[in-house]
């Protein structure tokens, strides 16, 4: 089953071909706006020294989203081995 994936000239053809995937063409939009939107906010840190008064909210939806994926991923293994 990933034996089809070890030989060399697989995987180079796997990175001349990454370029056209439409998964990356997917995901390309999205990415683009969230590095904008990163650098967006950095700056106006840099300009206006605005400081969060609370990251309390940030940490509670980030331990939230790490259970998630744990759960989804452990199910996605459990339907692999199914």
């Amino acid at each position: 089953m990933h034996a089809r994936y070890t030989t060399s000239s697989l995987w180079i053809h796997s990175m001349r071909t990454l370029p056209s995937s439409s998964v990356l063409r997917g995901v390309r939009a999205p990415v683009i706006a969230s590095i904008v939107w990163a650098f967006a906010m950095a700056a106006l840190n840099a300009v206006t020294h605005f400081n969060v008064p609370c990251s309390r909210p940030h940490t509670l939806l980030s331990w939230a989203l790490a259970l998630l994926l744990v759960f989804r991923t452990n199910s996605s293994y459990n339907r692999f081995w199914e």
